[in-house]
């Protein structure tokens, strides 16, 4: 029987709507979209776009941010369910998000889910008026996401894991054909046809616990 592990990420897949693209489009300061406009040019790439956003986020609207957070994000259906199908068979689980922790701990909290282990980008709003990007505790850098989600994947593979990655978006094409098993919605469902990428399409975490217990039928 293979070892399976999981790895997911969060804007869009956890969550039902891109928080951090609703918290800088409502709170981003004058200036924040040139941003957006130099990166669909080619003129910068994901790692520097996450850096550019986070100079225009305000420190002094930290709180606001996490409020609003809170208030409209929302967990796709089946999430908890899934925690629960992994701990009773000792799957590990973990969170590997490009977003910033601020809101990341602002809505797990919401969903008293707060002891799930994620690693993340985060934005110092100690050092100045505005934020600073950086990679959180246990991430590291990269150029193409900001955040390697790969670095998350391969050490579980060198444990003698088979890895289930669960994504939605383009910080997930990476990620996708490094990792054994791959459940898709949205933009990373359409790469993976695209590409000829073997995934598994989901609407809920309902679908996934259901196609992860016959997974492990298969493999015992």
């Amino acid at each position: 029987m293979s070892r399976l592990a999981l790895v997911i990420d969060f804007d869009g897949t956890i969550t039902t709507e891109d928080v951090g693209v609703q918290i800088i489009t409502e709170f981003g300061l004058p200036g924040w979209d040139e941003g957006i406009v130099r990166y669909r040019a080619g003129e910068i790439g994901s790692r520097e776009l996450h850096e550019w956003e986070a100079k225009y986020l305000s420190s002094s609207q930290e709180h606001e941010m996490q409020k609003m957070a809170r208030e409209k994000g929302d967990i796709r259906p089946g999430f908890k369910e899934l925690i629960a199908y992994a701990g009773a068979n000792d799957i590990p689980l973990e969170i590997a998000s490009s977003g910033w922790s601020f809101y990341i701990d602002a809505i797990l909290g919401k969903f008293n889910l707060s002891d799930v282990p994620y690693i993340s980008a985060k934005t110092d709003f100690t050092l100045g008026d505005v934020a600073v990007f950086a990679p959180g505790p246990g991430a590291t850098l990269c150029e193409t996401n900001g955040i390697c989600k790969c670095n998350r994947v391969r050490p579980r593979q060198r444990d003698g894991y088979k890895v289930v990655f669960i994504g939605d978006g383009l910080s997930d094409f990476c990620v996708s054909q490094q990792a054994d098993v791959i459940f898709a919605t949205r933009a990373l469902r359409k790469h993976c046809e695209e590409n000829g990428i073997e995934f598994t399409p989901f609407d809920d975490f309902f679908d996934v616990v259901r196609a992860l217990s016959k997974l492990q039928e298969v493999d015992n």
